[in-house]
Formats: structure tokens, sequence, C-alpha cells
């Protein structure tokens, strides 16, 4: 995940499929907001990378609590 989203390679030397997928992930976000403390990201907004980075913790939160609940209910139902 962390090569696919520009960490190891920097990012415009990717190939264009990389990099798209790389928009999706969140090292990419994290890397992103990093640079940009330096000035030297993409130049894109913190506010779209952090809203990225919300929905991907979202979206693994929800899937702890549909695993957690089939768990429950295997346990003591």
């Amino acid at each position: 995940m962390s090569f696919c989203s520009g960490l190891w390679v920097p990012f415009q030397f990717l190939p264009k499929v990389v990099r798209a997928i790389a928009r999706v992930l969140p090292p990419y976000h994290l890397s992103q907001l990093g640079l940009g403390i330096f000035g030297a990201g993409q130049h894109e907004s913190a506010i779209g990378h952090w809203e990225v980075l919300i929905a991907f913790t979202l979206i693994c939160l929800g899937i702890a609590r549909i695993g957690f609940q089939r768990d429950l209910e295997k346990m003591y139902g």
C-alpha cells in the first residue's frame, strides 16, 4: 500500500494506473498532508485529504463493527 501511494517512489514517476489507485489509499493522503507542511506536496486542498482519511476510517470502523456483531451472535446467539 505504501509503494502504490508514492512513499518509496516519487508520485510523478509512478504509472498512471498506480497513480489512480494511490488517490484512494490513506498513505497517499497522509504523505500529501505531511509534504504540504513544507510546500512540497501536490498543492491540493488539505480538507480533501482529511475527508478521504475520515471516510476510510469510518469504512474500516463499519467493517469492524459488522465483524464484531457477527462474532457476538456466534458466541451468545
